[in-house]
């Protein structure tokens, strides 16, 4: 799937964040299991940055 098309459904969606990593981070449709630290630190990233909820 090419980015664009991601980009596209976020672009539609309030709040929605979108990471595209690098080709050479991570080039497949599965980066954490190609690239695991590099996802999740983006996921680390994105939950520390999110409010808690239900609390």
């Amino acid at each position: 799937m090419h980015p664009d098309s991601q980009r596209y459904v976020a672009e539609r969606i309030p709040g929605a964040r979108l990471h595209v990593f690098a080709s050479e981070v991570a080039s497949s449709h599965f980066p954490f299991l190609e690239n695991p630290p590099a996802f999740n630190a983006v996921v680390e990233k994105f939950l520390a940055e999110e409010p808690a909820r239900g609390v």
